[in-house]
């Protein structure tokens, strides 16, 4: 299966975020809760900028 640049794109986009969410999720666990905001904040204007 060959991936076209904005499919290869898509995918990296998608990895990016669940790896942040899991990033959020963590922080929130220990308590950053000043990381989690930050982590939040880049996440909504990495879909909003999509």
């Amino acid at each position: 299966m060959t991936l076209f640049f904005p499919e290869i794109d898509l995918k990296a986009e998608q990895e990016t975020i669940k790896n942040y969410r899991e990033r959020i999720r963590q922080a929130e666990r220990s308590g950053e809760f000043a990381l989690f905001e930050a982590l939040r904040d880049i996440i909504r204007q990495e879909q909003v900028t999509k």
